[in-house]
C-alpha cells in the first residue's frame, strides 16, 4: 500500500516523491520506488515473501471460493507492485515463482491463472495511464549504467499553459541491457569479479574484501562506468571470488540439504510455497545483494527460516 501510494505521488518534474514515512528515491527518482524503506527494495522483498503469505489464507479461511479468490487479488496485487517498483529481477523472479505454483498447484490452478490476468491488466493499465511511463521522449539509449536519457515534459511553473522540459537520465531497458550486456553495469561487475578469482583461485580474496581489492590497480580499470562496489551481484558468484572453490561447493551443499529438508514436508501445499520461496532466493541467473555482509542479507535468511518452518504447519488440513 505504501509503494503504490508512492507511485501515486509522481509529477514530471520531480519524479517519485516520499512514500507515507517521508522516503524518497533520490538517485533514481524517475524510474524506481523505495516503498516504506530507505534503499529501492519494496519489490525484492514482495517477491521474496510474497508466497509464504498464502499460508495465511489456508490457515484462516475455510470457504473454498472466498480463500482462492483472496489469493488470487493477492497474488495479482503482488506482482503489481513488484513491477511498478521498477526493480526488474525481483518482477521476473516473482514471475519465475508464479509459474511453477501455477504448474504444480493442486485445487486452484484457474485462480492463479487468473490472478496473472489480473496482474497483467493492472500493469497494461498503468502502462496506458500513468505520466511515468508516458511523459517522455528517449534522446539516447545504451547499456551502461543510467545510459537511457529521455526528456520530459512538463507544465512551465511560470505559466501553467506552457509546456517546459528537462533532460533525465534513466536505468537503461532489460533489452538493451541484453544486447549489450558487457557493457552494461552488471557485464562490468561480472567481470571484475572473475578477474578477481582468477588471481585468487584457490581461497579467493577472502570475505567482504570485493571493494578493497576493487580500489586497487590491478582492478580498478575493469570498471569504466561505475565505481566500486561491496559485492559481486550475484550469491554464487560472491561465493567463488570470496572463497573460492570450496567455499562455493559448500554453499551449493547447504542450498541442497535445504530443498531437502522442505522435500520431507508432508503436506502439499506448504512444500510448495517453501520450494517457491527458496527457488526466488536461490535461482543463480539474475542479480542478488549480498548474502553475507549487507541488511538485505538478513531478509533472505528471515525468508529462508520461515520457508524452512512450513512443515510444522498443516495447510492440507
Amino acid at each position: 500500500l505504501d509503494t503504490f501510494y508512492q507511485f501515486l505521488n509522481y509529477d514530471s518534474f520531480n519524479g517519485f516523491k516520499s512514500d507515507i514515512f517521508g522516503y524518497v528515491p533520490d538517485f533514481a527518482k524517475f524510474n524506481r520506488l523505495t516503498g516504506p524503506f530507505k534503499d529501492l527494495v519494496p519489490g525484492a522483498y514482495i517477491s521474496k515473501f510474497s508466497f509464504i503469505g498464502l499460508a495465511f489464507f489456508s490457515l484462516f479461511l475455510k470457504n473454498y471460493f472466498l480463500k482462492n479468490t483472496l489469493i488470487m487479488i493477492y497474488l495479482a496485487i503482488c506482482g503489481y507492485i513488484t513491477f511498478i517498483s521498477g526493480e526488474r529481477m525481483a518482477f521476473a523472479t516473482f514471475g519465475l515463482g508464479l509459474m511453477i505454483f501455477l504448474f504444480f498447484s493442486k485445487n486452484n490452478k484457474i485462480f492463479v491463472f487468473l490472478s496473472i490476468i489480473l496482474m497483467f491488466l493492472l500493469i497494461l493499465f498503468s502502462l496506458k495511464i500513468h505520466p511515468s511511463f508516458n511523459d517522455y521522449k528517449i534522446i539516447n539509449s545504451s547499456a551502461i549504467e543510467y545510459g537511457l536519457e529521455v526528456e520530459k515534459e512538463y507544465s512551465c511553473v511560470e505559466n501553467d499553459s506552457k509546456l517546459c522540459s528537462h533532460v533525465v537520465k534513466l536505468q537503461p531497458n532489460f533489452t538493451t541491457v541484453l544486447k549489450d550486456f558487457k557493457n552494461s553495469a552488471y557485464g562490468e561487475i561480472y567481470s571484475i569479479a572473475l578477474k578477481m578469482y582468477r588471481s585468487y583461485f584457490v581461497f579467493g580474496i577472502g570475505l567482504n574484501n570485493f571493494t578493497k581489492l576493487c580500489k586497487t590497480d590491478n582492478f580498478k580499470n575493469i570498471l569504466k562506468n561505475i565505481g566500486c562496489v561491496t559485492h559481486p551481484h550475484n550469491f554464487y558468484l560472491q561465493w567463488l571470488v570470496e572463497t573460492g572453490p570450496l567455499g562455493l561447493i559448500l554453499f551449493i551443499f547447504i542450498i541442497f540439504f535445504m530443498f531437502q529438508h522442505v522435500k520431507n514436508n508432508t503436506d502439499y501445499t506448504g512444500k510448495l510455497i517453501s520450494i517457491v520461496t527458496l527457488i526466488i532466493i536461490f535461482w543463480p541467473i539474475m542479480s542478488t545483494g549480498s548474502f553475507v555482509k549487507n541488511w538485505m542479507g538478513i531478509s533472505s535468511f528471515f525468508a529462508i527460516g520461515l520457508a524452512l518452518s512450513m512443515n510444522k504447519l498443516r495447510l492440507d488440513k
